[in-house]
């Protein structure tokens, strides 16, 4: 009977040791992803106390991480999402800090593949246009958008968003639609008609656009709120409609002065096209006339170029 005792007696001895051991190793060990028990409910714990929304359950996943880098930023701490004895003894020290806003950007701007927000969720939001601009087809625009929890290097659907009230008002059709990288923003041209629209059959112009942007892999996007206008570009314009004739003007009065300047020695391409060599040489020519140098054919440089 003695020596079961005196087995049990050092058996239990044994036992207190290792968790002796245990808290010990547990105390100033790291603590990363994958690790489970109490002190990784103390560091849960600790974090929600400061606006985080995680469960206490005390297992270090994917989740405490995140949270763990998103509070080693804001504390100017190496984001590892790693708990070591810097970041235990200030995520303890720090319980009563104010909880994260929903609106912060700071994590954001220190790691791209951070949330904006720990509370918030994966999201876009169209900045810009999002109703009531008029744009001529042709023209230039970028869009601007914002994001939460989707990383710049995350490719995204940009579309320019179609709506047919004349049609049906529930029909659509996207005129234009790329990819492109989540940077916030995405310059284009607005299409001309006679584009071909997916479902439909031509680019039409009126006040029934508004753009998408989307994340297909998380299954999320944002439209603009309202309808913004495109309306048709004005006529090119054209040598035998204008009085002056200026760069990016075409037709059979281009070619007049384009043989005109050749017939003086020039070497242009008669293409009817006014582009920068033509443009150049009639520079010249007004310097040689002491014209005023525009790289405009008005009425004066017409009439010495033609005479």
């Amino acid at each position: 009977m003695k020596k079961y005792i005196v087995f049990a007696l050092v058996l239990g001895l044994l036992v207190f040791g290792v968790s002796q051991a245990s808290a010990l190793v547990s105390s100033t060990s790291v603590v990363t992803k994958g690790t489970t028990g109490a002190e990784v409910t103390t560091i849960q714990s600790a974090l929600n106390n400061q606006g985080y929304s995680l469960v206490a359950d005390g297992n270090f996943g994917a989740k405490t991480e995140t949270a763990v880098m998103a509070f080693q930023a804001s504390k100017g701490l190496p984001v590892t999402g790693i708990v070591d004895s810097a970041t235990k003894s200030s995520i303890l020290s720090a319980t009563t800090a104010s909880p994260v806003s929903a609106s912060a950007t700071s994590v954001t701007a220190v790691n791209p593949n951070l949330p904006c927000a720990l509370t918030a969720p994966v999201s876009i939001k169209v900045i810009s246009p999002n109703g009531g601009q008029t744009y001529t087809a042709g023209q230039q625009v970028t869009v601007k958008w914002s994001s939460c929890n989707i990383p710049t290097t995350a490719n995204l659907q940009f579309s320019l968003f179609m709506y047919y009230p004349a049609n049906n008002p529930t029909a659509t059709g996207f005129p234009l639609t790329l990819s492109t990288l989540n940077d916030g923003q995405e310059t284009f041209n607005l299409p001309l008609a006679g584009n071909v629209v997916y479902g439909w059959s031509t680019m039409q112009y009126g006040n029934f656009f508004k753009i998408y942007v989307g994340y297909p892999t998380a299954g999320v996007g944002d439209v603009s709120d309202n309808m913004f206008t495109i309306i048709t570009p004005p006529p090119p314009t054209s040598a035998t409609t204008s009085t002056t004739i200026a760069k990016g003007a075409t037709g059979s009065a281009v070619t007049a002065i384009q043989s005109a300047l050749n017939s003086q020695g020039y070497a242009l391409t008669v293409d009817s096209s006014y582009g920068t060599k033509t443009e150049t040489a009639v520079k010249t020519y007004q310097a040689i006339k002491g014209l005023p140098v525009t790289g405009i054919v008005d009425s004066a440089t017409k009439a010495s170029i033609l005479a």
